[in-house]
């Protein structure tokens, strides 16, 4: 080997362990997951923390815990709502436990497949699958419903 081949080599290695504590470290924090990903969605605007958002996702991570089991979020629109329980969450939480199913509404049919392609933007982005894509595999990618390999569904 080269000293440029051992170079290459050795950033290979210093990428794929960053990859592995990452993937670790972001299945643990639902917001720390949101800010890792947040880029694919929004590549142009910078993620910018508040406290709102830490609650919300201290919640959600109750419910995915299963020490929360109805929760309503109310907060002005343009809060992040959305993002953070319709399109993050399950990405989120399919990392770790890809056998669950959702089911999403909203008041409009358009929103919800919008929503869901947004998920599955995430799910299918090279961030994503370079830290859980050993996870699970999707079937289908239809906006209106899609599955996993592994049980997992939204609809």
């Amino acid at each position: 080997m080269t000293e440029i081949d051992l170079r290459a080599w050795a950033h290979t290695l210093q990428d794929q362990k960053r990859v592995e504590e990452e993937r670790e470290s972001l299945t643990e924090s639902y917001l720390d997951f949101v800010k890792g990903a947040w880029h694919i969605l929004k590549p142009h605007e910078p993620f910018i923390a508040n406290w709102h958002l830490d609650a919300i996702a201290a919640h959600l991570e109750a419910v995915s815990r299963g020490e929360i089991h109805r929760l309503q979020v109310h907060v002005p629109p343009g809060a992040m709502k959305t993002l953070l329980t319709s399109v993050f969450w399950h990405p989120w939480e399919w990392a770790s436990r890809p056998w669950l199913r959702y089911w999403t509404a909203s008041y409009e049919s358009n929103l919800a497949g919008r929503f869901a392609l947004s998920a599955q933007r995430v799910i299918i982005d090279k961030w994503y699958q370079a830290r859980w894509g050993d996870q699970f595999s999707l079937l289908t990618d239809a906006a209106s419903h899609y599955k996993n390999d592994q049980g997992g569904d939204r609809l």
